[in-house]
């Protein structure tokens, strides 16, 4: 870590589980699924784990397997926010419109990150597998702010309303 900064070294959880959730995540970001998840999947991941596991210590591969050929790349990148966005394939084998469309949203992580992984994550709405409407909240009580993503994916109704959690009412 002190020779290489800018790199992240994850622990691979995808095959051998025995250390996940407990000395692997206290060490940093894991490598947590084999294969290149969709995003109902992605944001399966996150919800199933919140609060108990910090998100952002969950790497997934967002943009392999040519996901961006089905999703778009808005829909990828959106899920990926409260994770830790491992890029696992050569970025130089994507094609110009997906780096194009990814790096937006690689600018507004690096400019939010705190705001997407300090305090706790909570998981709202429906399971994400569900294809309804999802929700994820991040709330650090100390700061009293936070971030609230919701994902309609398949459901029927335009809009819902989402109760946060952890916030005071005043």
């Amino acid at each position: 870590k002190a020779d290489h900064p800018d790199v992240t070294f994850q622990i691979d959880e995808t095959n051998d589980y025995r250390l996940f959730p407990f000395a692997s995540v206290s060490r940093g970001p894991s490598w947590f699924q084999n294969g290149t998840p969709t995003p109902d999947r992605l944001l399966h991941n996150l919800w199933d784990l919140a609060p108990w596991i910090p998100t952002e210590s969950l790497g997934q591969h967002f943009l392999g397997g040519k996901q961006y050929e089905r999703y778009p790349v808005d829909t990828l990148m959106a899920a990926a926010l409260l994770s830790a966005p491992t890029f696992f394939s050569d970025l130089r084998s994507l094609p110009q419109p997906v780096i194009d469309a990814a790096a937006p949203w690689t600018r507004f992580y690096a400019a939010h990150r705190d705001l997407l992984t300090e305090g706790v994550t909570y998981p709202l709405l429906d399971d994400p597998l569900t294809k309804g409407w999802t929700a994820l909240q991040t709330w650090d009580p100390d700061k009293a702010r936070g971030a609230l993503l919701a994902f309609r994916q398949s459901a029927d109704a335009s809009s819902v309303t989402v109760a946060l959690r952890g916030v005071p009412d005043d």
